[in-house]
């Protein structure tokens, strides 16, 4: 167990009398004794923690765009995944969070049909969670993973699906990516948003839960990009954004990165990103992902990193306490300082609409980039960007 800091009081007219400790969380009773009255308190503190990222590598259900689909994969992925923590347990001990990435079960395949991917996408819970939380439960450990997920509510439908599973074996919390749907045609709540909040409630759109290891909630990918996910997330209280990601390796790299480190500095958050490692017998190539999960702390330095786009392991100290200490600090807590009025009519502006497939499901991702060309058109229209000289071809993968 970690060791376990005392709070700070004031000597001369407080005294810790009681404590009690947990496994993660210690309770200190502090009296309080003035000219007036003895005042009694309690303190509940967090131990900083071990945080594990699991860099795995991944096959695929499809091969390519013409294979056979291969369900046995899932197994496959799940049972090397979980290795990965086995290995790394007797060295390291059980980590109190563990992280997967995105894709780790199932892979990833262009230019397959929505309807492929639905059937492939697994229930949460389903087989694949209660193997997971069997995993928890035997070590004390949150354990956090991405799925494609299908939910029967909204049938001919996959969803890009974030879950936290706690030492119990409970998924405590299920987060369905806003950001990305236009490359791989997973479906995001404001597709369906009425019906969407109907079902589930506003809470699920930005989704925190409280744990005695701190305030966790969960993004997803591309969503790093969009400052509004993460402050979301802040403002209903989370301490650690937890990242499943899986990036290509590519030109924007130290982009994506910048963004992760902002995303943790502006909400004053730990943020835990874990990228997938290397492909493994499909038509992509090997050596591709760029790797590089990291941990990185509520000031946006990146406290653990692991440097290479093979299969690695990273590990990190999350500490709880220092971070709610930093969250007094009314200068340098920003959430303190948010104008949300000032913001709020610029917002009003519908950019990518709502509902837009509520009627109908979307049946791959050409439906996404035929409704993204008709916003950019749109966003020219009314000013909000400016149409270049010239004409050239620009398509979701262009890079400049």
């Amino acid at each position: 167990m970690t060791l376990i800091r005392e709070p700070l009081i004031d000597p001369r007219t407080e005294r810790i009398s009681a404590f009690t400790a947990s496994e993660s969380v210690a309770i200190w009773q502090i009296t309080r004794i003035n000219r007036y009255h003895i005042q009694t308190y309690s303190i509940t503190m967090v131990d900083p923690y071990l945080v594990m990222g699991v860099q795995s590598n991944i096959k695929s259900c499809f091969r390519g765009p013409k294979s056979k689909i291969n369900k046995k994969v899932i197994k496959e992925n799940l049972t090397r995944a979980l290795e990965l923590v086995e290995g790394r347990k007797g060295w390291w001990g059980a980590p109190k969070l563990i992280v997967f990435p995105e894709f780790f079960i199932q892979g990833l395949a262009m230019d397959r049909p929505i309807k492929d991917w639905v059937e492939m996408s697994v229930t949460v819970p389903g087989e694949e969670t209660d193997v997971i939380a069997a995993t928890a439960k035997r070590l004390g450990s949150y354990i956090s993973g991405c799925v494609y997920e299908y939910d029967p509510n909204f049938p001919k439908r996959y969803w890009d699906t974030s879950f936290i599973i706690d030492p119990r074996g409970k998924i405590i919390l299920k987060y369905r990516q806003h950001y990305g749907g236009l490359f791989c045609g997973y479906s995001v709540p404001n597709d369906v948003l009425t019906e969407f909040i109907k079902l589930y409630g506003k809470n699920s759109l930005f989704p925190v839960v409280d744990t005695p290891i701190g305030k966790l909630g969960a993004l997803i990918c591309f969503d790093t990009n969009f400052p509004e996910v993460a402050r979301c997330l802040a403002l209903n209280g989370a301490e650690v954004l937890i990242h499943s990601t899986g990036e290509p390796r590519g030109w924007y790299r130290e982009y994506w990165e910048l963004a992760k480190r902002s995303r943790a500095y502006e909400n004053v958050a730990y943020l835990v990103s874990v990228n997938r490692g290397n492909w493994i017998d499909t038509i992509l190539p090997v050596d591709e992902s760029q790797g590089r999960s990291m941990v990185v702390d509520y000031t946006g330095r990146i406290v653990a990193v692991a440097e290479t786009g093979n299969e690695s392991l990273v590990r990190g100290e999350i500490n709880i306490e220092a971070l709610r200490q930093r969250r007094q600090n009314p200068l340098w807590n920003f959430i303190g300082h948010l104008q949300n009025g000032l913001h709020a009519e610029s917002y009003k502006r519908e950019i990518w609409p709502s509902d837009h497939f509520a009627k109908k499901a979307p049946e791959d991702a050409d439906d996404y980039a035929e409704l993204q060309a008709k916003i950019m058109d749109l966003m020219i229209k009314h000013g909000v960007v400016k149409k270049p000289e010239g004409k050239r071809k620009v398509t979701p993968t262009t890079v400049s």
